[in-house]
């Protein structure tokens, strides 16, 4: 083989495995990236009435943990957030099992993320010993993300994230008990590298269970 047609392999075999990392991991970089910037977005909310903690992993019970993108404790309830970095035409209802991203002529299933959330508001009851009236459950996509859901749960852009936070003004618990489940989340919260790699893991286990 001459060197011109052993560099062309070496570069095809170099783009080949280029192509599969991108597959595997785009998914989770792009994920990544939208929850960094809807963590910018809930930093901007008043200090002095919302708590936010990012990136909470939880432990509830048969070796199975919970991921919670964004949590906001404040006076008018428990925000467990969902987020999800999509952009194109979302459908989907409140209780299907799966939901629809259309990009162009393609579209792709993926999980109901109210479902998802379901199991975290769960999992945030029992270890809180809360009631699930004080936890209200967001999703929140990319703001290039077209939303055709019918839901009740607030289902919103990364740009009307804030404002569907602050609506909400019952009153539901005083400033001491926010500070105890501020502190209760963060010392439940398991969160490592170690543990969200055992936690992806758990997460693929199911799915091909299922």
């Amino acid at each position: 083989m001459t060197t011109f047609m052993t560099v062309i392999v070496i570069c095809l075999i170099i783009l080949y495995i280029a192509d599969q990392l991108c597959d595997i991991y785009a998914p989770q970089i792009k994920g990544y990236w939208g929850e960094k910037r809807v963590a910018k977005i809930l930093d901007s909310l008043p200090k002095e009435q919302y708590r936010v903690i990012n990136n909470v992993l939880i432990k509830k019970g048969d070796n199975e943990t919970a991921q919670i993108d964004h949590i906001v404790i404040s006076n008018y309830g428990i925000f467990s957030i969902e987020t999800k970095n999509y952009k194109g035409l979302i459908t989907g209802s409140e209780f299907a099992q799966q939901w629809t991203k259309y990009m162009g002529k393609k579209k792709y299933k993926f999980q109901n993320p109210i479902r998802q959330n379901y199991g975290h508001i769960k999992a945030l009851e029992k270890a809180l010993e809360l009631k699930k009236d004080n936890i209200i459950s967001l999703i929140v996509f990319a703001q290039g993300a077209k939303l055709k859901v019918s839901c009740k749960t607030p289902v919103v852009n990364n740009s009307s994230l804030n404002k569907t936070i602050k609506s909400y003004q019952d009153q539901k618990f005083s400033a001491e008990q926010v500070d105890t489940i501020v502190n209760k989340i963060n010392a439940l919260n398991i969160y490592t590298k170690q543990a969200m790699r055992e936690h992806v893991k758990q997460v693929k286990k199911k799915q091909r269970q299922d």
